[in-house]
């Protein structure tokens, strides 16, 4: 069964009253109260336990959780509406439903072309589904594969060419003490992180774990984490999974995808090729439920009803014109025309709607002369302040900080964060 239902969303506190990072804390539930749908089991189900999934010294308990400070997603959660036009579809299939199989799981999420892109979203488990954790299977172990579709502008180009990329995830360093350059200290990615710099056979990013996802997650070491290499346009591409497990009194893990240096993805380097990605989306995540020497990679529960759900908030649109902040060069001003049409409101195809293009006659790649492309540029008609092409944007509105002058201004976010929330039930017989 697949649901979806207006969400209320609640953020747990440490004993320090900091706050939890939300995308790993949200526990949500969809009942008779209209809050969003939770990771669960139906208190009719059989209790018999499974066999238990193998560990090794040091993986029979949950990592240990001590999360320092707030990160994206509780600024996200803060205020988030179900209002709008944000409704991903949201699917889980299972290879085989035996109580105690090793099964695989697959994840599908989609949005389609007239709906804004996802701003972050996480996955809800079951907390009674066993995973075997990072730290019991070897590094490089192949545990899933993962299949993209995206779309992008190109070159100041319309939004509008698709390109599927496929990813074999392999399991990856969960060692938190032991930590890779990802990103510099302004946010940027740094470049080589798929190489194997020390020759041993496996790109150092999976031996070692970034130092953005210590970040991000400051304080949460997750249960297992997966990565998969490829590229686009040349330019190199990462998916990362962080399964982390339940915290004390809130049921149900929470399995993050990130892309790229996420969440900073738009807002650190633009200076590429890409200028751009929108709707539509598709994501299609199988989770092996055996590796290639047989292994129980993960495994069902006892017989009864378990229910996954998907979490996602959806990019700000500050000017209402249905064009999200992220592809909208007029952030403040309504546009003449659509950004994924080729000339639509864009006469001199430059990148720039004619709402603000100061000469929509004369074409200008880049108007304010700071090499960053139109359509690549937070800031497209004033230039940045960093010389590397780093922008900055304190609100992740997707509006950079030295034109974010209207609206809230660059400390609060302008438009509504849209949020959905979809579950879908899976039978274990």
């Amino acid at each position: 069964m697949r649901y979806s239902c207006p969400a209320q969303l609640g953020l747990w506190r440490a004993a320090s009253v900091v706050l939890l990072v939300a995308t790993l804390v949200l526990a949500v539930a969809c009942s008779d109260d209209n809050s969003a749908p939770a990771a669960s089991r139906s208190a009719g189900s059989n209790t018999t336990p499974a066999a238990a999934a193998p560990t090794v010294p040091g993986c029979e308990t949950p990592p240990p959780t001590s999360p320092r400070e707030d990160t994206i997603f509780d600024k996200l959660s803060k205020g988030a509406s179900t209002l709008g036009d944000f409704h991903p579809d949201f699917a889980v299939t299972i290879g085989d439903a035996t109580a105690g199989a090793g099964a695989d799981l697959t994840y599908e999420i989609r949005l389609p072309a007239n709906q804004p892109n996802f701003q972050a979203f996480f996955l809800t488990l079951p907390e009674e589904w066993r995973v075997t954790p990072g730290c019991a299977l070897p590094l490089g172990a192949n545990v899933g594969e993962l299949d993209w579709l995206t779309t992008l502008g190109i070159v100041n180009a319309p939004c509008n060419l698709n390109f599927p990329i496929s990813f074999a995830m392999r399991n990856a360093s969960i060692d938190t003490s032991q930590l890779f350059p990802f990103v510099d200290d302004n946010g940027n990615i740094i470049d080589g992180f798929e190489q194997d710099k020390d020759g041993n056979g496996l790109p150092d990013v999976i031996e070692r774990y970034p130092n953005l996802l210590d970040r991000v997650f400051a304080g949460r070491k997750p249960i297992r984490r997966e990565v998969g290499l490829a590229s686009i346009a040349r330019i190199q591409v990462i998916v990362q999974t962080l399964l982390f497990g339940p915290l004390e009194d809130v049921g149900g893990q929470t399995l993050v995808i990130l892309f790229q240096d996420f969440p900073t993805a738009r807002t650190t380097v633009s200076r590429t090729v890409i200028t751009d990605q929108c709707t539509p989306f598709a994501l299609t995540l199988k989770e092996r439920g055996t590796g290639d020497k047989g292994e129980v990679l993960q495994q069902n529960p006892a017989a009864g009803d378990y229910t996954f759900a998907l979490t996602a908030f959806g990019l700000r649109d500050a000017d209402g014109d249905g064009i999200e902040n992220a592809l909208d060069t007029c952030p403040f001003d309504v546009n003449v025309g659509d950004p994924r049409v080729p000339g639509d409101g864009d006469a001199d195809l430059d990148g720039l709607d004619a709402a603000c293009d100061p000469n929509d006659l004369v074409a200008n790649a880049d108007e304010d002369g700071d090499k960053t492309l139109n359509r690549g540029d937070l800031c497209p008609l004033v230039p940045g302040r960093d010389p590397t092409g780093a922008q900055k944007d304190t609100d992740f509105d997707q509006i950079g900080d030295e034109c974010d002058v209207y609206g809230k201004g660059p400390n609060a976010g302008d438009g509504d964060v849209i949020l959905s929330a979809v579950g879908q039930d899976i039978v274990i017989q």
